[in-house]
């Protein structure tokens, strides 16, 4: 669910119109499908994944098998702890963030970052490194929450990575809060609980 959450935080696979469930549907099946691959990087663990959200929609209850990489050998502590030149734990970084790409059968169009440690300048540097070697990545066409050399966002809506997965999490749940799961009311509806709050007649009493 983390992948599913961080993809929402950056502002993809929610509905503009939430309130009404048969908008949302209508919204989702314009959408082109996507494939997120999203890299979660702590000072004690490298996590990848590889989402393929239906028709674009995050969290959906309905979603394709997810692809995930664990590797607690490769966390920032210790990257911080070994000389730059020192190949073998650089390497082992590139390889495990090539892993799913390379089995992944469909272009990547989204490429997303979490955790406190992923924008680090020493593991930026490998993620880049890895990214070129990459082939089923379009420059062009991908969308993604990695900083350039100068320091500002690729994609336009930059979050905090250390707290996309809660921030999604907390949007999709709002949602929810805000409306049950396939149900919908008339747009009178909140204007009578408007009135029925101010102490106001409603109309069917006047």
């Amino acid at each position: 669910m983390e992948a599913d959450a961080v993809y929402a935080a950056n502002g993809y696979g929610l509905c503009v119109n939430y309130y009404n469930p048969f908008e949302c549907t209508d919204e989702f099946e314009e959408l082109p499908n996507s494939h997120v691959f999203t890299i979660f990087y702590s000072r004690h663990v490298l996590y990848t994944s590889i989402i393929a959200p239906i028709s674009g929609e995050a969290l959906s209850r309905f979603n394709w098998d997810e692809a995930q990489l664990l590797d607690f050998e490769v966390g920032l502590d210790r990257l911080l702890h070994i000389n730059e030149s020192d190949g073998e734990l650089l390497s082992r970084i590139r390889s495990q963030l090539l892993v799913l790409p390379r089995e992944y059968p469909y272009p990547l169009t989204h490429i997303l970052l979490a955790g406190e440690s992923v924008t680090h300048p020493r593991f930026l540097a490998i993620l880049r490194e890895a990214l070129d070697g990459m082939e089923n990545i379009s420059p062009a066409n991908i969308q993604t929450n990695i900083p350039d050399h100068g320091g500002s966002a690729i994609a336009s809506k930059m979050i905090d990575p250390t707290f996309a997965a809660s921030r999604g999490a907390a949007l999709y749940a709002r949602r929810r809060q805000e409306v049950q799961p396939g149900c919908t009311e008339l747009s009178e509806c909140e204007e009578m609980r408007k009135r029925e709050r101010a102490g106001l007649p409603l109309k069917n009493e006047l």
